[in-house]
């Protein structure tokens, strides 16, 4: 099959979806691999690289016309050189595979639909021991939980962590993580190597118990309801200097945890961090790709923090979608009814089949 690797054109996207490594494994399994000129740049790839590794390198419209596969980061864009979607471009029947959000673009997905494309999402890919090498969501969000706290400890006024001086004791910051997955536990790693005391809140009576085995106070929500949860986050935000939301719903929209009430009664200067931005955000009053301040609280939602570490988000990235299209294309066919890659499909056959999606445009009156 023809592969195509195009350059992301999102506004501060520096990833890419191969690196030569896996052009050799992909080149190796007999796919023709088709790399946009200067596609790596931003992850500091030279083109020399991808052609060593056998990759030809071409241009946007050839990449994205005569693929097959097209291999992306994030989701298509209106293109400034060809005044369409991205996507549109592709041929009918072709298949998309990259990190599309499909709850939070209904619009988008319903225009695959409608032109016949077979789209995949790597944000959809179930959780599971088999899938731990295509798991590209654990893995950009492991980056996105380090990035979180690191973002939050720039807007402190203060040090994270406390220390004693000949002069003063200085008190170290609070830091209130709410969900402890993947992007918790890199988030609540990321503020202990800093100094600071760490609690986290979950549903999950597992992950608390993880927690607390990890040394953080674990404060665990029974009944896997959100109300609860805001009820728990409402109590535990006034007592912290920083939040950091992670909580993530497999391609569908992000649970409210954070509110506004809870954001109002939080000391000045504080900082809230919204991990779950992408997938419409975990606080109430986040404004998607923005940084601004409420009631002297400093609310962050900027889009796509893994981005914002191209070089090693890329690296893992990559491994992980190049072992996922390797499933995807056993015997050189695309093996749609496979349960991995039905779960994470999205339309296919003119048709949307992922649940989750189907939700958000029935939502969004689109159906």
């Amino acid at each position: 099959m023809v592969i195509g690797v195009p350059r992301e054109i999102m506004e501060a996207e520096r990833r890419v979806a191969v690196i030569p490594e896996t052009v050799r494994e992909l080149v190796g399994a007999g796919h023709a691999v088709r790399v946009e000129k200067g596609a790596g740049e931003g992850s500091n790839i030279a083109d020399q690289s991808y052609v060593e590794a056998g990759a030809e390198i071409t241009d946007a419209r050839t990449v994205w016309e005569a693929s097959d596969i097209v291999m992306k980061v994030k989701e298509p864009l209106k293109s400034p050189a060809f005044g369409v979607l991205e996507s549109d471009l592709l041929r009918q029947g072709a298949c998309l595979v990259g990190f599309l959000h499909p709850a939070n673009h209904p619009e988008m997905i319903c225009r695959f639909r409608d032109r016949g494309l077979i789209t995949i999402s790597m944000d959809c890919i179930p959780r599971s021991e088999e899938t731990r090498e295509m798991d590209a969501l654990a893995s950009m969000s492991m980056i996105a939980g380090y990035k979180a706290v690191i973002l939050a400890a720039d807007h402190l006024p203060e040090m994270m962590g406390g220390c004693q001086t000949p002069v003063a004791t200085l008190r170290g910051s609070r830091v209130l993580i709410v969900g402890y997955g993947v992007v918790g536990r890199q988030a609540a790693a990321t503020a202990r190597g800093l100094g600071a005391e760490v609690a986290v809140v979950d549903v999950r009576d597992e992950a608390v118990r993880r927690a607390e085995e990890d040394g953080y106070m674990g404060v665990y929500v029974p009944g896997h309801d959100d109300e609860a949860v805001r009820a728990t986050v409402d109590a535990e935000a006034p007592r912290s200097d920083v939040v950091i939301l992670g909580a993530l719903v497999f391609g569908e929209h992000a649970p409210v945890l954070l509110t506004r009430a809870a954001v109002e009664k939080m000391r000045p200067d504080s900082v809230v961090v919204d991990v779950s931005v992408d997938q419409g955000g975990n606080c109430e009053i986040v404004r998607p790709g923005e940084i601004y301040r409420h009631n002297g609280v400093t609310i962050v939602g900027i889009l796509n923090l893994p981005g914002r570490l191209p070089v090693h988000s890329t690296q893992l990235y990559a491994r992980n979608i190049c072992r996922f299209v390797l499933h995807l294309t056993r015997g050189g066919v695309l093996n749609l009814d496979d349960p991995i890659v039905r779960a994470a499909t999205i339309t296919r056959d003119g048709q949307v089949v992922h649940e989750g999606t189907l939700k958000a445009i029935h939502a969004a009156g689109l159906a």
